[in-house]
């Protein structure tokens, strides 16, 4: 059933919350706007569209109140003519849905500050991965191969990396220093030379999306310890930790990060990682 605003979205059909921050979710990507301008649009026209609580609803860390989605779809285009399904579904949903567990205690103003999203360690699954690639211009991705998430997403690493105005740049270890193998190697509880190919088939795949017409695609060879993964889109950052030992028995946390002190501190590391790593495609 199309929606009565010509979109295709029909806020009649939602049943939770859950589904209307999924429709719109789906209706900013109709309308190609990225969090910042919202903001802006929010900002000039009255309505509470901060980035952090707009990135906050739509990874479903709070639910959406009225005036946001009010504001949230006319920012998206919806004309005021197309307002009013959505208003008497946020009602319909206000009277039957009881409390949500988790939302009744106010979160601490520097807990807001860093701009953790959420925290975890089903980073995979639970993260819209699809999502942050198809609204980002610019990727940069910091990991010792990262063999899991690369084969989980390569279907959307092709589809990105055949656009001509985006930019990925990958960090990987220098697979030609030994100092830099060694505790990599024993952190990940592998011998060197399995963990050197596993950075070679890193290395391939990502060279391999060069495509021409394509993305900017950059590999860089960094020597030194590497502590996190990370995953930096226009809009956040998904940080994953590395254990100290070498047991397996508990998952390191990851972290999505909107703006915020957390993300700062990201964007500075990958200045820095910039800065000293060297590059080795394309040559």
């Amino acid at each position: 059933m199309l929606g009565q605003d010509g979109t295709g979205l029909d806020p009649r059909q939602v049943e939770s919350f859950g589904d209307m921050v999924e429709m719109l979710k789906r209706l900013r990507r109709q309308s190609d706007k990225s969090i910042r301008s919202i903001e802006h649009w929010g900002a000039r026209n009255g309505y509470p569209l901060a980035r952090s609580t707009i990135s906050d609803v739509l990874a479903k860390k709070r639910p959406p109140r009225k005036e946001f989605v009010s504001g949230f779809i006319r920012a998206c285009g919806i004309d005021d003519s197309g307002v009013d399904p959505w208003m008497a579904a946020w009602e319909r949903l206000q009277v039957n849905s009881a409390p949500e567990e988790g939302h009744s205690a106010p979160t601490p103003p520097s807990f807001n500050r860093s701009g953790v999203l959420w925290v975890g360690d089903s980073y995979l699954s639970k993260y819209d991965w699809s999502d942050a690639l198809e609204r980002s211009t610019n990727l940069d991705i910091f990991v010792a191969y990262g063999q899991t998430w690369r084969n989980i997403l390569a279907r959307h690493l092709i589809t990105f990396a055949a656009h001509s105005q985006k930019r990925m740049r990958i960090y990987l270890p220098d697979a030609e220093d030994i100092e830099t193998l060694r505790p990599l190697a024993w952190r990940f509880d592998t011998e060197v030379d399995e963990l050197k190919q596993k950075i070679s088939d890193a290395r391939g795949f990502y060279e391999g999306l060069s495509v021409s017409g394509g993305a900017q695609v950059e590999v860089y060879f960094r020597s030194g310890e590497f502590l996190f993964s990370a995953y930096r889109f226009d809009e956040g950052s998904v940080i994953t930790l590395y254990s100290h030992t070498r047991t397996r028995a508990s998952a390191p946390p990851a972290l999505v990060c909107g703006t915020g002190r957390v993300n700062d501190f990201l964007n500075e590391q990958f200045d820095v990682i910039h800065q000293e790593s060297r590059r080795i495609f394309p040559v």
